[in-house]
């Protein structure tokens, strides 16, 4: 396609319109998908600084070019009227518009000190993170400062492999030649030989633990990752209910979402996501850690729990340690990209035989942590030594609310030993709380 045959012209000028939204035809060769998190940005921009721009509308066909997901939010927000270019296009040229008006807008190269320098500029504004919208209009901010800080300053799509001629058919010559290559290739594959038919394999249990005679204690220091103590979750932000997949379960900004609990409900709009599971369900956080962090952005959590890799009595101490590690390092990972974390107690029989678990489950984390949260599971009979934990967790650390899943059953028998001064937030589990509505659901 030559340069000429790229020039767009309209055979009338462009003009300002205001029209209902309702009324505007989307356009059935839309190719663009906007996401929730883009959604919940724009929504979040618009708030805070009205229309800055216009919708475009071809007038001979009566399609939208552009803005589809604009119009989308404007019916959704109950708007009457919002702005229009109007153009008139016929139907090849409206094609060449849905094609490339975004990618040459997406072809431009960021000036890396400009974008810092605006960014900082902006960043002072989005201080107050108890507000809805200035955190997710500081998340679009921390998205732009990431690319500021990129090492390359290429274009915001990648660079398409060029175009070139169709290979030509090979000639029959060329064929001829081929299959006599093919035809002297060697088989190698395996064969077993017949007195080895009825040979019997066995398999080592590789998850086992090994008896250790080495009782040394050595001073070394630990480099458990540090939370950032602005990026902790805030009392406002924690969760009231358990998503159970009731179908009248209302999807409020305040429910616990546990990992395992998929699929979440389209409708649902912030919440807590949580890893009171087994491990094997959430490894992939830090496994792939930056896969795991894009899906944590795009579903646009209100808050998230740090994961719980277990910390079983059973397991050798520098086990124990690693998942400790591996828990705070996403936190802070998670952190780093705007994500607000919620820390939690984990594994009360982390140093049992140490006697150690307050210095550094609890020693490790910020001075002051607005919320924290624990699970019961595994905890058996011993809820006066849990409770007593959990009380010096709080003191330590001036907790102010304190989540405890799968607590809700046991509410009775830990009333009497927690402490007044958190906020005491009981939670089903969802297996718990699922049991109960498939109950109610098929009587």
């Amino acid at each position: 396609m030559t340069r000429q045959k790229l020039l767009i012209k309209s055979s009338t000028p462009l003009r300002l319109e205001y029209r209902n939204p309702k009324t505007i035809r989307l356009n059935s060769k839309n190719w663009r998908i906007h996401p929730r998190r883009q959604r919940q940005a724009y929504n979040a921009f618009k708030k805070e600084i009205g229309w800055a721009g216009a919708i475009l509308i071809n007038e001979k066909t009566g399609n939208l070019l552009d803005g589809h997901m604009r119009v989308d939010e404007a019916v959704k927000n109950g708007e009457s009227q919002i702005p229009c270019l109007i153009g008139n296009w016929d139907e090849q040229q409206e094609n060449l518009i849905l094609q490339n008006l975004d990618p040459l807008g997406a072809l431009a190269v960021a000036d890396k000190e400009a974008l810092a320098s605006l960014t900082e500029a902006n960043k002072k504004k989005l201080t107050d993170l108890q507000n809805d919208t200035t955190r997710k209009l500081a998340q679009l901010t921390q998205d732009l400062k990431v690319l500021s800080e990129s090492e390359e300053s290429g274009p915001l799509i990648k660079q398409s492999t060029p175009i070139r001629k169709p290979q030509e058919e090979p000639s029959k010559q060329e064929e001829e030649e081929k299959e006599e290559e093919e035809e002297f290739e060697i088989d190698v594959t395996y064969q077993v030989p017949e007195y080895n038919k009825s040979l019997r394999v066995e398999i080592l249990n590789s998850d086992v633990f090994f008896q250790s005679d080495d009782d040394r204690l050595v001073s070394i220091p630990l480099h458990l990752p540090s939370l950032l103590p602005d990026m902790l979750a805030t009392p406002d932000m924690v969760p009231r209910q358990v998503f159970n997949r009731s179908k009248t379960q209302k999807h409020t900004p305040d429910t616990y979402y546990c990992i395992s609990s998929v699929p979440w409900p389209e409708s649902r709009q912030g919440g807590v996501l949580g890893f009171f599971t087994e491990d094997y369900r959430f490894n992939n956080c830090y496994d792939f850690a930056s896969n795991f962090l894009e899906e944590l952005l795009e579903e646009d959590w209100t808050a998230v729990c740090v994961p719980d890799y277990s910390l079983y009595d059973t397991h050798p101490f520098p086990m124990k340690l690693w998942n400790l590690y591996r828990s705070r390092w996403c936190g802070r990972y998670w952190q780093e990209a705007g994500i607000h974390v919620i820390p939690i107690i984990q594994g009360f029989y982390v140093t049992q035989d140490l006697n150690m678990e307050m210095e550094i489950i609890v020693g490790s984390l910020p001075r002051k942590v607005p919320v924290a949260a624990c699970q019961m599971r595994g905890i058996g009979s011993g809820y006066k030594t849990f409770c007593n934990t959990l009380n010096e967790a709080v003191d330590v650390l001036g907790i102010e609310s304190l989540i405890i899943y799968g607590g809700l059953d046991r509410q009775k028998v830990l009333h009497g030993y927690l402490t007044d001064k958190a906020e005491i937030i009981y939670l089903p589990s969802f297996i718990k709380s699922r049991r109960e509505v498939f109950k109610l659901e098929k009587d």
